[in-house]
């Protein structure tokens, strides 16, 4: 009976320490589109004139343009844990590119455990509301630079090459 009772207070305890498993994210809702300046805007900017992207976080390549092609998404972690301060890096294959381009953007961190967070090339980063990109990842790096999450379109990763021949 002791030893069982020694065990529920290590596990009750063991939390407060410290010692925990590294952090991780996910990414949820992933919606790539091609969206214009109309499409965000909200009664009180009339009145304001200021963009009010409420509890989203909305980052954009070129801060004068709001045209453009979005990654809207969210990131999550584990029941209990808040969002941790970190960099949101998006990776992409243009049309007739070969090298991907990187787009970075820090992220405060945040007091609930998700937010939704809208990611734009706008401007002449992204100019034909018909081209889309070919393949996409999204990577969240913690305070360190470590990657703790990511995720990827389909097409983002070249089949294996073949080992026998």
């Amino acid at each position: 009976m002791r030893a069982i009772f020694s065990l529920v207070l290590i596990a009750l305890l063991l939390p407060l320490t410290g010692i925990s498993a590294a952090q991780t994210i996910e990414f949820s809702r992933i919606r790539p589109e091609y969206r214009v300046d109309a499409s965000f805007k909200r009664i009180s900017e009339y009145f304001s004139g200021e963009e009010n992207s409420g509890k989203r976080k909305v980052f954009r390549t070129r801060d004068d343009d709001r045209d453009g092609f979005y990654f809207s998404f969210r990131i999550e972690v584990a029941r209990g844990e808040t969002v941790p301060a970190g960099t949101v890096a998006l990776f992409l294959y243009a049309p007739g590119t070969y090298v991907p381009t990187e787009y970075a953007f820090d992220l405060e961190a945040q007091s609930r455990r998700w937010i939704e967070v809208i990611i734009g090339l706008t401007g002449t980063d992204w100019a034909d509301p018909e081209v889309r990109p070919v393949a996409w990842r999204l990577e969240f790096r913690d305070a360190s630079g470590q990657p703790i999450g990511f995720e990827e379109s389909f097409l983002w990763r070249l089949p294996e090459e073949d080992q026998d021949g």
